[in-house]
């Protein structure tokens, strides 16, 4: 029994072990928390962030998926064990189906090609069928996902042009549209051209 197992060991590499884990919480889209306590976050893609318009339809989806249940952890053998803010990065399955590739295959999510992982190819032609299909975030092409985003950019640029030039509020807003309104043209005749 013990030659069985030892010739198992090392049969199959360490990164392909699936770990049992069961899920008691769905943070968003892409980042859960198991039984442990420890919180994981799906390798491979990323998900709208909950101030988003797709933020909570992507938790929801994720949550039908694997919310209660006893899912597989599997390693990547490139990525990190931990991202920057000590989340385990793993693969997960349930019942033999990768979640990862079914939230960006079901337009839930992106694939999340920032980052170097194994089915990097195999997720981004699971976003490209999501985005023929116009599912989920892509049912608009895509242009709610990151307007949260955009409106902090907004509010940045406002509050340096006062900084930068000391005008009151209205000067600042009238720059501002100024600026929006020379920085759409330029794009549009750029796109002319």
């Amino acid at each position: 029994m013990k030659h069985l197992l030892l010739a198992i060991c090392l049969a199959v590499p360490l990164y392909a072990l699936c770990i049992p884990a069961k899920v008691v919480r769905v943070i968003d889209g892409d980042t859960f928390v198991i039984e442990t306590g420890e919180h994981v976050r799906v390798i491979g893609i990323n998900a709208p962030e909950m101030k988003t318009v797709y933020g909570e339809p992507a938790k929801q989806h994720l949550m039908v998926l694997i919310n209660g249940k006893t899912v597989d952890l599997e390693n990547d053998h490139i990525s990190a064990d931990k991202d920057k803010y000590g989340r385990l990065l793993r693969y997960v399955f349930v019942d033999g189906v990768d979640v990862d590739k079914q939230m960006v295959k079901d337009g839930y999510a992106i694939a999340f090609l920032k980052f170097r992982f194994d089915k990097a190819e195999e997720y981004k032609q699971s976003e490209l069928e999501a985005r023929q299909k116009k599912l989920g975030i892509w049912l608009n092409n895509g242009n709610e996902i990151y307007s949260v985003k955009k409106a902090r950019t907004r509010q940045h640029v406002w509050r340096t042009i006062r900084q930068i030039f000391k005008i009151s509020v209205a000067g600042a807003i009238i720059f501002a549209i100024a600026f929006f309104l020379f920085k759409n043209l330029r794009a549009k005749s750029n796109r002319q051209q």
